[in-house]
C-alpha cells in the first residue's frame, strides 16, 4: 500500500513535498533537538513529566511530533492539490471526491484522527498522554478555526493507520514504556513550542526535500539536514551551557579583585552554593546588584544545566546599556555577545530568513522567529525589556516559544519596584509559569515594597505573606519547595546619606529655573528631573530664553537617532568619563530614573513616590573619585512640593501627573517629607518606604480609588494572560482555550497585541510615527536599510483625544504610521498641531 500512495500523497507545496517525508523530517528534527547538549535542561524536564528514561523520552516525543500533520491524509485536504484526486483513482482507490475543502482545518482534525487511532493502543499510550498530544498536535497552527471534520472514507483510514505503523516502526517506540503526564500546563506548553519550532525548521528551504522514498534512508538523511539546519539557525550547540560556570566571583567578573568585592556580591558567593528557584535581591543603587544577580545566574545555569540568561530591563534605552555590560563579560570568558531584545532591536538584526525559503502555512510568523533576534529567546544569552519576557504569559499566537526559550535559561528583571498593578499582575502569572517550568528568576530592586515582595513570593509559597525581614540589603531566596530563606548583607560597600529638602514651587517654570542656576553658579552637573515631557520641555525653554548656554534636554519624545545620540552625550558627559563638564545642567524626565550609570552633583526633582524619590537620589553623587563643587559637597535632593496655599484635593493637588503617580501615595509621600527629611542608606532605605505607604490610606478617599484602580488593572491584564498553571489537565486540552491563542505576535508585536485587546503595559494607546523631513519621500516597498532610515524619524506617542495619522506598511519589514510635514513645517495628528525638532523633540504649541 506504501508505494501505492505515498508520492500522491502531500503535505507540502513549492517545492513539493511528501506527507510521509514532512513526517519523517519533522520526527528527525525532534530527535535531534532533543539530543543536542544545549537542550539537556528540556529534555530532563520532559523525561520526568512523561515518566520516562530521557532515551524513552526522546523516541516517544519524536514519534507524536512526526504524527502531527497525520490530519492531511483526509481529502478535503489532499483534493486541493490539482491532479491528487485522478492519480488515487488510477490506481484503484475507490473515493467519492468531496473536493478540497479551504476550511478545512487539517490540526484540528489530526488531533481526533490519530486518538481513533491511539485508543487501540491504550496499553503503550494511555488516555492521559493521549489526551494531551492531541491536544498538542491541534495547537501547533494557533489561532486557526479549530472546528472537526467527519471521518473520510475507508481508505483513507487506512492510509493514517499506515503511516502511524511506519512513523513507529521508524522511531522505535515499540517496547518503550508508555508515558504518564505529570505536571500537565507546563509539559503541555513546552511540547506544543517544540512541536511549533520542529515543524519550522523542517519546513525551511535549507532544510531541505529528501529524494529517497525508502522510509530508513529517508529518516537517515533527515537527521543529518536535521543537525545541518538546527545549527545553522543558532538552535542547537555543542554544549550545555552558553554562560560562564563560576564558582568563584572574581574568576566570573574577572576585573573585580577580591578586595574590591562588595558585601552583597560576598553574600552572594557564600550562598550561591544552594540552587533557587526564586531569589529576590534588595540593596541600594551603587552595591553591584547586576555583577551579583550575574554571577547567581552562572550558578543556577550549572547547577540546572541552563544554557543561558534572559535578563529584562524597563525600558529599550537601559537595555541598550545593559547588553553592552552583558556582553563585556561574556567576551571576557570566550563565549561571545549577548543579544539584544526590544521593540527596535530589530534593526540590529542583519541576518534574517525570507518568509519565501520557509515551505510553511505560517511562513510569515516562521520568519520573523527563525531569525536571529527572536532566536535570542529561545538559545543564546539575551538583554531587552521586561515586555519580551511578559509577553511569554499573554494570549499571543505562538507565545509559548517564548515560554520555551526562557525554559532554557534564568530570568533576572531588574528595577521589579518599578511596574505598576497592571504589569505587576503579568509579571507575578509569569513567575507562576516559571516556577512550574523551573525557570529560576532573580529579581533585582533597590525601594521593593513588602506588599509587592509578598505578592511574588506567594507564586513559590502559596502563602499570603512573606517573611517580614527588618535587614537592608538583603537576599531573599525560595527553592523549590517554597521554602523561603533570608540572608541579610553584612554592611553595605556605600554607607551614605541623602538630604531631601523640599521647595513649595511646584509647576512654577520661572522659579525652577532659578533655582537651577542658582544650585550651579560655581559650577557642577545639576539633574532636574520632572515629571511630564511638556514639563521639562517647558523648564528647558525657559533657561535658554535666559541665555544659558550649559544645559540639554533628556526625555522620551525625541526621534530615535536623536535620542540615541542624547543618550550617549548623557553617558558621556554624566558617566564614568574624563570628558565631564565643569558646569551642565540637565533638564530631563524619568528616562534618566532607572539602570542609566550616570552621577550628578545635585538633583531638584518633582515630588514623586518615595520609593522613586530614593531611585533618583541613587543618581547623585553615584560615581567616587569626582570632584564636586563646593555648594554641591552635600547630597541634596530639592524636592519640588505644591505652593503654599495649594488645594487639598488631591485629584487636582498634583496637576498633570497625579495620572502618573497615585495622589494618595503622592500625599503620603508630602507628608513624610515635611520640610526636609535625611535618609542614611541603607539604613534608613525600607522604613522610608514602608512607612509611605502604610500611611497612604490616611487620605481614605483617595485610598479607595486608588485600589478601586489597580483592582480594575489587574482584571484588565487578567483577561489576557495564561491561566494559572495545574499539575493534571494541560490547558490546551479545552478547545475554547486553544482558540484564545489567536492573538498575532510579529516583529512588531506591540501594535498587534494592541489591536487584539492585549498588551503588556497598561495605559492610553502608544505607537511609533515617523515625524519626516520636509523633503523625505519613503517608497511604498523599503529595503531592510530603507526601513532603518525610516525608523531612525520614529517616535512613540500616546493616540488620545482624536490624535491619529497615516498608517504605512513596508512588507514584513515594519509596520509604522507617517507623518507628513504641513507647509510650516508641523505636523496634524487629527486636528491638533504639533513640532517636531532635534531641541526640543515633540511639542504641541
Amino acid at each position: 500500500m506504501t508505494m501505492t500512495y505515498d508520492k500522491h500523497v502531500w503535505a507540502k507545496s513549492n517545492p513539493y513535498c511528501t506527507l510521509s517525508q514532512h513526517m519523517i523530517a519533522v520526527g528527525a528534527c525532534t530527535e535531534t533537538y532533543l539530543s543536542a547538549k544545549s537542550s539537556a535542561a528540556i529534555l530532563r524536564r520532559l523525561g520526568d513529566w512523561l515518566g520516562m528514561v530521557e532515551e524513552d523520552a526522546v523516541k516517544c516525543v519524536a514519534y507524536a511530533f512526526a504524527l502531527h500533520d497525520i490530519g492531511k491524509a483526509h481529502p478535503f485536504f489532499q483534493y486541493r492539490r490539482e491532479g491528487v484526486y485522478d492519480a488515487l483513482k488510477g490506481m484503484g482507490f475507490d473515493d467519492t471526491r468531496s473536493g478540497g475543502n479551504p476550511t478545512f482545518r487539517h490540526e484540528a482534525y489530526g488531533a481526533s484522527a490519530i486518538k481513533t487511532v491511539w485508543d487501540k493502543m491504550e496499553a503503550s499510550f494511555p488516555g492521559e498522554a493521549q489526551d494531551l498530544f492531541a491536544a498538542v498536535i491541534r495547537l501547533h497552527h494557533q489561532g486557526k478555526a479549530l472546528g472537526t471534520s467527519t471521518n473520510p472514507a475507508p481508505m483513507w483510514m487506512e492510509i493514517q493507520k499506515d503511516l502511524e505503523q511506519r512513523i513507529r516502526t521508524l522511531f522505535r517506540v515499540d517496547g518503550v514504556s508508555p508515558p504518564s503526564v505529570s505536571n500537565a500546563d507546563a509539559l503541555g506548553v513546552l511540547l506544543t513550542a517544540l512541536l511549533v519550532l520542529c515543524d519550522w525548521v523542517a519546513s525551511s528551504e535549507a532544510f531541505g526535500i529528501c529524494e529517497s522514498g525508502d522510509d530508513n534512508s529517508c529518516h537517515e538523511w533527515a537527521r543529518k539536514r536535521a543537525q545541518n539546519t538546527l545549527e545553522h539557525f543558532g538552535l542547537i550547540h555543542d554544549t550545555v551551557t552558553a554562560f560562564p560556570d563560576e564558582t568563584d566571583f572574581c574568576e566570573f567578573w574577572k576585573a573585580i579583585p577580591r578586595s574590591g568585592m562588595r558585601p552583597l556580591q560576598r553574600t552572594c558567593e557564600i550562598t550561591g552554593d544552594t540552587p533557587a528557584a526564586l531569589t529576590i535581591i534588595e540593596a541600594p543603587p551603587g552595591e553591584g546588584k547586576t555583577e551579583a544577580a550575574l554571577y547567581l545566574a552562572g550558578r543556577l545555569c550549572a547547577q540546572r544545566g541552563l544554557h543561558g540568561i534572559y535578563m529584562a530591563l524597563p525600558t529599550a534605552a537601559t537595555s541598550n546599556q545593559m547588553v553592552e555590560r552583558v556582553s563585556a563579560m561574556l567576551e571576557s570568558h570566550g563565549i561571545g555577545k549577548a543579544r539584544l531584545l526590544h521593540g527596535t532591536a530589530w534593526m540590529l538584526d542583519d541576518v534574517s530568513t525570507p518568509p519565501s525559503e520557509l515551505n510553511v502555512e505560517d511562513a510569515q510568523q516562521a520568519s520573523d522567529w527563525l531569525r536571529p533576534l527572536r532566536r535570542g529567546m529561545l538559545s543564546e544569552n539575551a538583554v531587552g525589556t521586561v515586555d519580551q519576557a511578559m509577553a511569554s504569559v499573554l494570549l499571543i499566537k505562538y507565545g509559548m516559544l517564548r515560554l520555551a526559550g526562557l525554559a532554557e535559561k534564568v530570568l533576572i528583571i531588574d528595577e521589579i519596584h518599578a511596574y505598576d498593578a497592571y504589569m505587576s499582575r503579568i509579571i507575578a502569572r509569569l513567575l507562576d509559569w516559571c516556577k512550574v517550568l523551573e525557570i529560576p528568576v532573580i529579581l533585582l530592586s533597590a525601594t521593593l515594597q513588602q506588599s509587592q515582595k509578598d505578592k511574588y513570593i506567594a507564586c513559590y509559597t502559596g502563602k499570603g505573606e512573606s517573611r517580614k525581614e527588618g535587614a537592608y540589603p538583603l537576599i531573599t531566596r525560595v527553592d523549590a519547595d517554597g521554602n523561603e530563606s533570608c540572608y541579610p548583607v553584612g554592611g553595605a560597600y556605600i554607607h551614605t546619606q541623602f538630604q531631601f529638602v523640599s521647595c513649595q514651587i511646584l509647576g512654577d517654570v520661572g522659579a525652577v529655573a532659578d533655582l537651577a542656576q542658582e544650585k550651579t553658579r560655581d559650577g557642577g552637573c545639576l539633574c532636574v528631573m520632572l515629571n511630564t515631557v511638556a514639563r521639562a520641555q517647558a523648564v528647558y525653554s525657559e533657561l535658554r530664553q535666559r541665555g544659558e548656554e550649559n544645559v540639554m534636554l533628556f526625555h522620551a519624545r525625541f526621534r530615535m537617532y536623536r535620542r540615541a545620540e542624547i543618550e550617549r552625550a548623557c553617558l558621556k558627559a554624566f558617566g564614568k568619563s574624563e570628558q565631564r563638564p565643569r558646569r551642565m545642567i540637565l533638564v530631563c524626565t524619568q528616562v534618566v530614573e532607572q539602570s542609566l550609570d550616570v552621577d550628578f552633583d545635585g538633583m531638584i526633582t518633582e515630588i514623586a513616590p518615595v520609593d522613586l524619590l530614593i531611585q533618583r537620589a541613587g543618581r547623585v553623587h553615584r560615581h567616587a573619585g569626582v570632584c564636586r563643587p563646593a555648594n554641591l559637597r552635600e547630597r541634596e535632593i530639592v524636592v519640588l512640593v505644591p505652593k503654599p496655599g495649594a488645594t487639598e484635593e488631591l485629584d487636582k493637588r498634583y496637576g498633570s501627573f497625579g495620572a502618573i503617580y497615585a495622589p494618595c501615595v503622592l500625599n503620603s509621600t508630602e507628608r513624610w517629607l515635611g520640610e526636609g527629611k535625611t535618609v542614611r542608606v541603607p539604613e534608613d532605605v525600607r522604613g522610608c518606604v514602608e512607612r509611605v505607604y502604610q500611611h497612604m490610606d490616611e487620605q481614605i478617599e483617595a485610598f479607595v480609588k486608588k485600589q478601586a484602580e489597580d483592582e480594575s488593572k489587574e482584571t484588565a491584564a487578567e483577561g489576557c494572560i495564561y491561566p494559572v498553571p495545574y499539575d493534571d489537565e494541560f490547558f490546551g486540552e479545552m478547545e475554547s482555550e486553544g482558540q484564545k491563542l489567536n492573538m498575532e505576535d510579529s516583529e512588531s508585536f506591540e501594535d498587534q497585541l494592541r489591536r487584539n485587546g492585549a498588551r503588556t503595559r497598561d495605559g492610553e494607546d502608544s505607537v511609533c510615527i515617523a515625524f519626516l523631513p520636509k523633503d523625505y519621500q519613503p517608497k511604498a516597498t523599503t529595503t531592510k536599510a530603507q526601513a532603518k532610515e525610516l525608523m531612525q524619524y520614529g517616535c512613540n506617542v500616546r493616540l488620545t483625544n482624536g490624535l491619529r495619522c497615516d498608517m504605512m506598511e513596508t512588507k514584513s519589514i515594519i509596520t509604522i504610521k507617517i507623518a507628513r510635514p504641513e507647509s510650516d513645517g508641523s505636523y496634524l495628528l487629527g486636528d491638533q498641531q504639533f513640532y517636531m525638532d532635534d531641541e526640543m523633540g515633540l511639542r504641541k504649541e
